[in-house]
């Protein structure tokens, strides 16, 4: 025996996949601002209970774990209004809370976290964290070393000024040597006679000015001494004072700026590291960031005068053009 089945003709059509993403995205928003009100009558109810009964209250009234309470009570603080993160699932909510509220929007926008899993959007945050690190760090050493090349300018600065002070005193006992030399040799060419009397009897100060002159060639055996020792000291401050200025000289050059290049890839999320610093921090760091832009001009100079020199004519031409 046969059946058929016979389909009335006011049953409703088949919606559109159109139709469907759409109720499927509203009711998406829906959660997510559910998630936000009852976060906040969470937050609402746990200020008028006892102390104590916080934990017995969720369990007994409303089901709730006190970790979950917590989670979307957390939500509802630092999720507001139209937060485009109400249409994630609760879980991706949770995970962006850990970026800071005025970067979150753009760096769930920027990383598309709609299409990352959970762990997928918690290894973005832990780059992005590892991110700002390595610039707070790279921040740190650039300050120490400009403080370092500071201080290694003003040990040369004394150093150079002690040698200005050694060489005019040398030339001071120079002087009164060669004086004392032209008196010598006066009184050694005067007539026989009186060099004969001279001789038998001594001018009274000839000791005296023997005395002086040696003591005055030891003073000017110290002052070489010292003026050699203070060059071989500039010379170690000037060494030192270059390897200060180079704050990549701890390693080699090209692996260093490649390192360099990494962490400053990651300066549109140092935002939030740079309004916790003081006025002071931030004149600090402008400083050294222009100190870095003029080793990079300088250092670019350099390095296109060399190509430019290695290369043919007609190449150099078509280089500057």
């Amino acid at each position: 025996m046969e059946h058929s089945m016979t389909i009335g003709t006011d049953q409703a059509p088949a919606r559109s996949l159109i139709e469907i993403e759409a109720e499927i995205m509203a009711q998406k928003r829906t959660i997510g601002r559910s998630i936000v009100v009852i976060g906040q009558a969470l937050r609402e109810a746990k200020g008028q209970l006892a102390h104590g009964a916080w934990g017995d209250w969720l369990r007994d009234r409303v089901n709730f774990s006190q970790g979950t309470a917590e989670n979307y009570m957390r939500i509802a603080e630092q999720v507001h209004g139209e937060s485009t993160l109400l249409d994630l699932p609760y879980t991706k909510i949770l995970a962006l809370l850990a970026v800071p509220e005025t970067e979150r929007e753009q760096f769930a926008q920027d990383n598309q976290v709609e299409d990352k899993s959970v762990s997928e959007i918690k290894r973005l945050i832990r780059e992005r964290d590892e991110a700002l690190d390595q610039i707070k760090t790279l921040m740190h050493s650039a300050e120490q070393n400009a403080h370092e090349a500071t201080q290694a300018n003003l040990r040369a600065e004394r150093a150079e000024n002690q040698i200005k002070a050694e060489k005019r005193e040398q030339e001071r006992l120079t002087e009164q040597i060669n004086r004392e030399r032209e008196h010598v040799d006066e009184l050694l060419a005067r007539e026989p006679d009186t060099v004969t009397i001279e001789r038998e009897v001594p001018p009274a100060d000839y000791e005296e000015i023997k005395r002086a002159r040696e003591a005055m060639r030891e003073e000017l055996d110290e002052a070489t001494e010292t003026i050699d020792a203070l060059s071989s000291e500039i010379d170690a401050l000037r060494s030192e004072q270059e390897d200060a200025r180079d704050p990549l000289a701890v390693g080699p050059f090209c692996d260093a700026c490649a390192a360099l290049l990494n962490a400053l890839y990651a300066a549109p999320y140092a935002k939030a590291f740079f309004e916790t610093c003081t006025d002071a921090d931030l004149e600090r760091y402008s400083t050294n960031i222009g100190l870095i832009i003029k080793w990079a001009n300088e250092t670019q100079d350099v390095v296109d005068g060399i190509r430019a020199d290695r290369m043919p004519d007609d190449q150099c031409f078509t280089l500057h053009l």
